[in-house]
């Protein structure tokens, strides 16, 4: 992840955000852990980011979620590389309907430190730059 932080620099542009992580990129250390929520929300705050849906924001709650995770399955089905936003969101919120819903997270230290170090203040200066485009000018 050093390379890609790196290579990225400590503020990546939108473009290299849209690129995303290179497929050569491995992670070893990545663990998977279980979340059951019983309705009726997550309480999450999700983005996409590389073919993956990352939480962006923990539950507030006393559910263990870390920033930075990755969803890889939702009541045991797989979410697949490249699987479109809407279609988890879909799958989440058929699953929360009909609870209790089990979502399996993936989780790296340093895919997580990349993502709070890194691309969360980029996607915030991005997200900022895009409201003050969309304002009316007076």
């Amino acid at each position: 992840i050093g390379d890609i932080i790196e290579r990225f620099g400590s503020q990546p542009d939108e473009a290299t955000i849209r690129s995303g992580l290179p497929s050569s990129v491995l992670f070893p250390g990545m663990q998977f852990y279980n979340v059951t929520f019983d309705g009726p929300t997550y309480g999450l705050a999700l983005a996409c980011f590389s073919g993956r849906v990352v939480v962006q924001k923990p539950p507030s709650d006393n559910i263990d979620v870390s920033e930075g995770s990755v969803i890889a399955a939702v009541n045991s089905r797989i979410i697949p590389h490249n699987t479109k936003f809407g279609s988890v969101m879909n799958m989440l919120k058929y699953a929360i309907n009909h609870p209790p819903a089990v979502i399996t997270f993936a989780q790296d230290a340093y895919f997580e430190r990349f993502w709070v170090e890194v691309l969360r203040p980029s996607l915030k200066e991005i997200k900022e730059k895009l409201q003050k485009r969309s304002k009316p000018k007076t």
